[in-house]
């Protein structure tokens, strides 16, 4: 698998693919569309606050992920949140999300890691664990 950074011809694959991560069960709801242009827009422009990479098998799209950085006092640092992994249907199970676990745990060993998973998401939840992740017990809020 090759991992990259976001380019601009990535566009339509990316709002596709943010579609089906969104409506797919791995999200509560759907994002308006704006979010997804303007996701990809702040990547495109190289804010440091977020990153996008494409996953790719033998020059096709097969994925993508998310990653956004902030500072936790409570984390002791900085904090990579792996905000989104999306794999395409056919592409899953194959060791994929573990490739682009490891390649963003090298390219960033200043941080702490965090993600959120839905319950239901049991293999992701399995993959999570292997790799070290451990449970939070925390309840999260939103004001929009």
């Amino acid at each position: 698998m090759n991992i990259r950074e976001f380019r601009e011809e990535d566009r339509q694959d990316y709002f596709v693919m943010s579609k089906r991560f969104y409506c797919g069960g791995s999200a509560i709801r759907d994002i308006p569309e704006k979010h997804r242009i303007d996701t990809f827009e702040e990547i495109i422009k190289g804010n440091p606050l977020i990153k996008g990479c494409i996953f790719e098998n033998s020059a096709e799209i097969v994925g993508y992920g998310l990653l956004t950085f902030f500072y936790s006092r409570e984390a002791g640092g900085r904090v990579c949140l792996i905000d989104e992994i999306y794999i395409k249907p056919d592409y899953r199970n194959m060791g994929f999300g573990t490739q682009y676990l490891y390649y963003v745990f090298r390219a960033y060993p200043e941080c702490k890691f965090r993600l959120e998973v839905r319950p239901n998401k049991i293999g992701a939840v399995k993959l999570y664990e292997k790799l070290g992740f451990k449970k939070i017990n925390y309840n999260q809020y939103i004001k929009e």
